[in-house]
């Protein structure tokens, strides 16, 4: 039987943090903590039942997110002003079930409509983190642990290469003006004909929305529908307001 653990027993020292504090002081990219008040890092903190002594923690209990390459990577904290969605509720509100009977754990996204995302047990490496494509519609193993992860965005990740053909001119004041709790509708979508055959051209019209549509129409739809169209297969998308 689960017995949830009280505050004071997850609050466990800052070792975690000190890690992520000697990685962010020879970053790469650039990073930006976003602060937490008390009431919203401690609450998250229960909800996800995690130790200030683990990296994943630590960031919850310090931030209240994380901007990687001035916010076109968001790592989700306990929530804040300019990043309103705390992990824990981000989690509850995109995949309506109890915490620990989740299939994976979404924990950062980017402004594609890409989604970072710990397995659970439900996409096929338990402990990994997976990156949800908005380019093929399709969960990718990074082979990385969470931390491994972190230490990538901010240590490895070559940001300009991932996102090849996708920025614009000026992206980084776009971006400054930018809810956290939205991100780009690429059109032509970033998994059409006329997305792939640009080769690395700006051909695309950008619509700020909210991430939970484009969680729900590229996860939660489109994904499942994509899984049953024989490969090379053309198939027609219709977006009714």
């Amino acid at each position: 039987m689960f017995v949830a653990k009280k505050l004071e027993e997850l609050i466990e020292g800052e070792s975690g943090w000190e890690v992520f504090q000697d990685w962010m002081n020879n970053s790469q990219n650039s990073v930006e903590i976003l602060p937490a008040t008390q009431e919203a890092k401690e609450s998250t903190l229960i909800d996800m039942q995690v130790s200030t002594r683990s990296l994943f923690g630590s960031i919850i209990y310090k931030t209240g997110g994380i901007l990687i390459d001035s916010g076109w990577i968001r790592i989700l904290g306990s929530g804040c002003e300019r990043l309103p969605r705390s992990v824990a509720d981000w989690n509850r509100d995109c995949l309506k079930m109890g915490m620990f009977e989740m299939p994976y754990h979404l924990m950062a996204d980017d402004i594609t409509g890409g989604f970072f995302a710990y397995d659970a047990g439900g996409l096929g490496n338990r402990g990994s983190m997976f990156y949800f494509s908005p380019t093929i519609l399709q969960w990718e193993d990074l082979e990385l642990t969470y931390p491994e992860f972190v230490h990538w965005l901010m240590n490895g990740m070559n940001i300009d290469d991932f996102y090849e053909g996708m920025r614009w001119d000026d992206w980084q004041q776009d971006l400054a003006k930018l809810p956290g709790d939205r991100a780009m509708l690429y059109l032509p979508f970033l998994f059409s004909v006329s997305a792939q055959q640009a080769n690395g051209k700006d051909i695309f019209e950008r619509k700020s929305v909210p991430v939970k549509e484009l969680f729900e129409m590229y996860v939660e739809d489109l994904a499942p529908q994509a899984e049953k169209i024989p490969s090379g297969q053309m198939f027609e998308i219709r977006i009714e307001e």
